[in-house]
């Protein structure tokens, strides 16, 4: 009869055998746990602004909860352009302190920050001004882009009461997230503010607006703007901080009462 050979296992010793598998299960582990972070386990490192309550230009849309701290959500702003006639301005013109918003009318956390806008100029009435600047993200087009062309249409036929109007009317109507109404809506309101059909939507057809529209994203992304809403809050001495995302009244009113102390 041919002698049976011992192979690799039948050699070892119980001890060694018992370490020799303490060692590999460690192995097969830490092989596990590589391929996790790898994997899905990155996900839980993913920066704070792309988790933040807005519209990133990098990323898709998401809707998690509000930040919470102020300090999360300020940083020291570039050169954020100074406000000309140009300008949208809602309150008082002359206040010390001024709130300017970078804005998608199809982002659903500007839609979400539109009341929490009018509040802060109810409860600072004659210390702040908002001032409204257009930031249409490319995931939003080509509606958000219209919607902007819309408002600054109205603003040509109306003025700033027609402006705000259509602003607020936007706000109000749209569902978001780029398809949230559609066009003839928008003529439909301009009619209602008294605008002639034919001029509003030759308006609108002429893109006359766009070039202003651009100006003002391209102004937003040198002074800090990286999504929707993207704010800079500009106290009475002229010192400019960024102020990301979509956050609750509450911190707003801790960086105005830090700025009137």
């Amino acid at each position: 009869m041919q002698e049976h050979q011992k192979g690799f296992f039948d050699s070892m010793s119980s001890k060694t055998g018992f370490i020799f598998g303490i060692v590999s299960g460690i192995a097969v582990i830490f092989v596990l746990l590589t391929v996790w972070l790898l994997g899905g386990g990155l996900s839980l490192a993913v920066s704070p602004e792309t988790s933040s309550s807005s519209d990133s230009v990098a990323v898709a849309n998401t809707d998690p909860s509000p930040t919470t701290t102020v300090a999360s959500t300020t940083r020291t702003a570039g050169s954020v352009p100074v406000i000309t006639e140009e300008d949208h301005i809602r309150g008082d013109k002359d206040a010390p302190l001024t709130w300017i918003e970078y804005s998608d009318f199809e982002c659903p956390f500007c839609k979400r920050f539109a009341p929490t806008m009018e509040q802060m100029l109810e409860a600072y009435e004659g210390k702040i001004r908002f001032v409204y600047r257009h930031f249409p993200l490319s995931f939003h087009r080509p509606l958000a882009l219209t919607q902007a062309e819309a408002t600054e249409c109205a603003n040509e036929f109306k003025g700033s009461d027609g402006f705000w109007a259509m602003h607020d009317f936007i706000f109000d109507t749209t569902s978001s997230n780029g398809n949230g109404m559609s066009e003839d809506e928008l003529v439909s309101y301009a009619v209602e503010l008294g605008i002639n059909e034919f001029k509003f939507q030759t308006c609108l057809d002429d893109d006359r607006y766009v070039d202003h529209i651009e100006s003002d994203l391209s102004s937003g992304s040198s002074a800090g703007v990286t999504g929707t809403p993207g704010s800079f809050f500009i106290d009475a001495d002229g010192n400019a901080q960024i102020v990301s995302g979509a956050i609750p009244f509450s911190q707003i009113q801790a960086v105005i009462e830090a700025a009137l102390e």
